[in-house]
């Protein structure tokens, strides 16, 4: 089956789901259970590691302390430090990060390593497992809300331990770097967001509240002179794989469905002309890891894909006592919240998941 019709299938799929949740989940949990209580009380941030794993040393305490430091400068949040642990599966860290939200009022924390036990395949598991505590656990196996935002830094499995810890190291200087210079740094992306997407998708505009500039995938030149002015927001809507994805910016071919990036050209593209956006929302066929380690490499702030609807109602009505759901929705809350976390928990949709910095911000 082609690629586009996979995808297509997917998108289906994902509308179902969206509307189920808006029109029926969503409602039957309004009169059980409060679950969408916000604990306003949690709102500290950790940066999680491994016990005696291969970031536990001097050289990446040192980075993640001036981290720290920097985000609670530029954004006034209080953190309980680096936390060690030495869990070994993903109910343990569970378990673990309950430990903090209850104990050390922890609502934001950052991911740090590929030795914590994420398993092979980081996907949206990482969220439904570990973004709501215990007791508000939802009868359903749709997240929905999150009361702990979560991101995740690692480093390539291929890489050496030298080069993983380079590599923490290097993405962690560079977050550092954005919260010391944050006015500065937004100030070099225009402020609009570039959508690109296959001709076969018709989907609604996007919730950021900036400037669209909305291209097809087969409109190859524009697609490079949009990159090469960089956006505060990349978002891309496309048939892709593992390695490659039809973001158009190479070749000049008119079929979409064959449009083809892959990898190695958009890490090129960047070295020679700059990012093309300092936040990037995907959405394509395929696993979204390696170009999410190769964004986080190249400086995006933060990479990351949402799950939900579409919406196809009034995005921003109000739903009584709960917050509007769906992707465009959270879209609009990422560029007018302080934070990306902080709308994370504020906000409902069905699926998120962050690489980078959770504390990274749009404003």
């Amino acid at each position: 089956m082609n690629g586009w019709k996979i995808f297509g299938i997917v998108v289906v799929i994902g509308l179902a789901i969206g509307l189920l949740l808006n029109y029926y989940i969503i409602p039957s949990f309004k009169s059980s259970n409060n679950l969408f209580t916000i604990d306003e009380s949690k709102n500290k941030l950790a940066v999680i590691i491994r016990k005696n794993g291969i970031y536990d040393i001097p050289k990446i305490q040192e980075k993640l302390e001036d981290f720290l430091q920097a985000v609670n400068q530029d954004l006034n949040i209080e953190n309980v430090g680096i936390c060690h642990t030495d869990v070994n599966s993903l109910d343990e860290l569970d378990h673990y990060m309950e430990q903090l939200y209850h104990e050390k009022n922890v609502g934001y924390v950052v991911l740090i390593g590929d030795d914590l036990p994420l398993g092979d395949n980081v996907n949206y598991n990482i969220n439904h497992e570990l973004a709501y505590i215990n007791e508000k656990e939802p009868p359903q196996k749709f997240t929905l809300y999150f009361d702990i935002a979560i991101s995740l830094i690692v480093a390539p499995t291929s890489y050496s331990v030298e080069e993983k810890i380079d590599f923490i190291n290097n993405v962690i200087s560079i977050y550092t770097d954005y919260h010391n210079n944050a006015q500065n740094i937004l100030s070099q992306f225009d402020t609009t967001y570039l959508f690109i997407k296959d001709p076969f998708f018709t989907l609604y505009p996007a919730g950021y509240q900036f400037s669209e500039v909305e291209l097809h995938n087969t409109q190859h030149e524009k697609i490079i002179e949009e990159m090469k002015r960089g956006h505060l927001c990349l978002l891309y809507s496309v048939h892709g794989s593992d390695r490659t994805i039809g973001i158009g910016l190479s070749g000049g071919e008119q079929d979409y469905n064959k449009v083809s990036t892959t990898l190695e050209e958009y890490s090129n593209f960047i070295q020679e002309n700059g990012l093309p956006a300092l936040f990037v929302e995907a959405h394509h066929c395929g696993k979204s890891i390696l170009w999410a380690l190769e964004n986080m490499k190249q400086g995006v702030w933060a990479y990351y894909t949402l799950g939900g609807i579409w919406s196809l109602s009034d995005p921003y009505e109000k739903r009584g006592d709960l917050p509007p759901s769906g992707i465009v929705p959270m879209q609009k809350a990422f560029s007018e919240e302080p934070f990306i976390g902080y709308a994370v928990r504020h906000h409902l949709t069905d699926s998120v998941l962050i690489y980078g910095d959770i504390t990274a911000h749009m404003i």
